[in-house]
């Protein structure tokens, strides 16, 4: 094997691990989406309740909380897709390295 095969086969192993990282990235988005929709169906049902017993502070403390559980969410979700964006570039940077290794051929 040569250097130049070698080296290819690195390129290929640092994508395969990269690839493999970006797959659990993606499945971290998708669990905070799925989270995300269990919330706003609590807040939806919580109105719900509200709009027919308004005077239910312990419904209304509930909201409060999954409000703020919300926000958390969005933020933790914002950093998962920023992770996911920075993820992406590296093996779209490691297939042009792997492209041009192979002397530009893709």
């Amino acid at each position: 094997m040569s250097s130049q095969d070698r080296s290819l086969e690195g390129l290929l192993q640092r994508r395969l691990d990269l690839v493999a990282n970006l797959s659990a990235l993606t499945a971290q988005q998708h669990k905070r989406i799925q989270e995300m929709s269990a919330l706003e169906m609590d807040v939806l049902r919580l109105e719900l309740e509200l709009a027919r017993d308004p005077g239910k502070d312990e419904l209304v403390r509930e909201l409060h909380d999954i409000d703020d559980r919300a926000a958390a969410m969005r933020s933790s979700q914002a950093e998962c897709l920023e992770a996911t964006e920075m993820a992406e570039a590296e093996v779209e940077a490691i297939d042009r390295l792997i492209a041009a290794a192979r002397g530009g051929y893709s």
